[in-house]
């Protein structure tokens, strides 16, 4: 009865650390901490309290033993963490642009008291949202694992029904200036562009349109424009005709909006075709599957300023992206 991406919250391993999220790598006259670096590279803390890149050779005074079993384990668990560091990175940034919500105790349970996830969702900012997914609170993940607001209070959680990655433009321009204070004070760096994600609006006049056109004339190579789409989780079209296909969907679960982006047409598996761009974008209420041929009419259709900001944002910054490798 799970989701994927619930299935995903479930099975995400935790690298070997206990569930303080620690381990300690024993030499037997010296210890080394586990520590993950703010652009998520496993380290190590020595005795110290100096970072290093790596366990040091062991030397006469280690237990010759304990040394090479904590050499071994390190090993294995740094390249474990560092892999799958940067798989649920890039799933919390598409949770965000997906504005994807979890119940608060699926949170706390699969993130914030996880051993290995607890150390990123740290490193950044989150929106607690009512049953009508309005935005009550912003909060970060401290040290302790508290749940805590810009002035490092722990919040009351009684009317958060669930939980979201929050994105820049859910906060006005003086909740984004205290943010930014407290990250900088913490020296904390999100593992994406969060608070200093670059955003994009319509232009004036498109507010009353349907369709986006003005991308039309900036033409691609096909596998730059597929390889955009689709590394940003945009669904392939079916292929129709000669295995060609014609576009690519982006549901946004939150919002219950589905991008579509249409295209002259691409072969399946042949890449050395004719230089496209997006000839249109629009978007449809629910969930759509990019089908082949399939026409909406304009009544389908949403007006572009009725879209939420947040989802006009994002699909805006995969359309510039597709259309600034133009030549």
């Amino acid at each position: 009865g799970l989701s994927q991406v619930e299935l995903e919250d479930r099975i995400i391993p935790d690298g070997g650390l206990d569930e303080d999220g620690t381990r300690v790598f024993d030499f037997g006259v010296r210890q080394f901490t586990f520590v993950l670096s703010s652009d998520l590279k496993p380290a190590i803390r020595d005795e110290n309290g100096k970072l290093r890149k790596n366990l040091p050779k062991p030397n006469k005074k280690d237990d010759e033993a304990l040394a090479a079993q904590a050499t071994a384990d390190w090993k294995l668990i740094k390249k474990q963490v560092r892999e799958v560091a940067k798989l649920q990175s890039e799933r919390l940034e598409q949770a965000m642009i997906s504005q994807r919500r979890w119940a608060l105790r699926d949170f706390e349970e699969f993130y914030v008291k996880h051993p290995l996830m607890f150390h990123i969702v740290r490193l950044l900012l989150w929106g607690g949202y009512d049953a009508q997914d309005n935005l009550v609170q912003t909060f970060r993940i401290d040290e302790d694992h508290q749940i805590v607001d810009v002035d490092d209070e722990p919040i009351e959680t009684n009317n958060i029904a669930t939980v979201g990655v929050l994105h820049v433009m859910e906060l006005d321009e003086s909740n984004q200036q205290e943010w930014g204070d407290v990250l900088s004070d913490y020296e904390i760096i999100s593992p994406f562009q969060q608070l200093s994600r670059k955003v994009s609006s319509l232009e004036d006049d498109e507010l009353d349109s349907k369709v986006i056109t003005r991308f039309a004339p900036f033409k691609v190579e096909p596998v730059i424009m597929v390889s955009i789409l689709e590394k940003s989780n945009w669904l392939r079209g079916q292929a129709m005709d000669a295995g060609i296909y014609y576009s690519h969907a982006k549901y946004y679960p939150a919002a219950d909006v589905t991008a579509l982006v249409r295209y002259h047409g691409v072969p399946m598996g042949y890449w050395d075709f004719d230089k496209q761009g997006v000839d249109e974008c629009f978007f449809i209420k629910g969930e759509q599957k990019p089908e082949g041929y399939k026409d909406y009419k304009p009544e389908q259709m949403m007006t572009l300023s009725e879209v939420s900001p947040v989802v006009m944002s994002e699909t805006l910054r995969i359309l510039h992206a597709i259309a600034s490798k133009a030549e």
